[in-house]
């Protein structure tokens, strides 16, 4: 069975990252944090995604909150080491398969 990237969106503040997993009727098999990677493995169906992000910068992983949600998304708020704004989630430069996450964009500023 072939292990696929699910599909990830993002939104920040000053001191937080905001990371939404968006998998319907996902069983999460493990969910990570360390100081400057995340990690993400689960099943729907019969399908197995598995992701790992490395971020721009530090993270607090061990204070990663998971938001109580539906089964259609995995919602994480992530706190940053260092409170300032980054200009792209990743380390690595160039498009991958995560997106911004205009949605909570506009929740967060309203």
């Amino acid at each position: 069975m072939a292990v696929r990237q699910p599909p990830v969106t993002w939104a920040q503040r000053e001191s937080f990252l905001y990371v939404t997993i968006e998998i319907d009727d996902v069983t999460v098999e493990d969910l990570t944090a360390d100081s400057s990677k995340l990690h993400f493995k689960g099943t729907s169906h019969t399908e197995v995604y598995e992701a790992t992000l490395e971020f721009f910068d530090e993270i607090v992983g061990s204070e990663m909150k998971r938001t109580p949600t539906n089964t259609r998304v995995i919602e994480l708020n992530i706190p940053k080491k260092d409170a300032k704004w980054w200009p792209r989630l990743l380390k690595e430069k160039g498009k991958g398969f995560r997106l911004p996450s205009m949605g909570r964009l506009r929740k967060i500023g309203a």
